[in-house]
């Protein structure tokens, strides 16, 4: 009985250690066409500003789309 104890003892500190770690979304990152993935459409920065996720353009990629204005 005892062994039964100390086994899940051990096991729920195991779980309660491990970490998963996934990919942040925080950073720049390229943007695509949403009909054609192979069209590169602008580089995006992603980042925090107390707790909210915010995003800006950084660069648009199109030559003919660069002076295009926001409707």
């Amino acid at each position: 009985m005892r062994s039964k104890v100390i086994f899940a003892i051990v096991f729920f500190l195991c779980l309660s250690c491990h970490q998963t770690r996934g990919q942040s979304v925080l950073g720049k990152w390229k943007t695509y066409d949403i009909f054609d993935k192979s069209k590169e459409e602008a580089v995006v920065e992603i980042y925090s500003v107390n707790n909210k996720l915010f995003v800006k353009i950084i660069e648009i990629l199109p030559e003919e789309h660069k002076n295009d204005l926001c409707k």
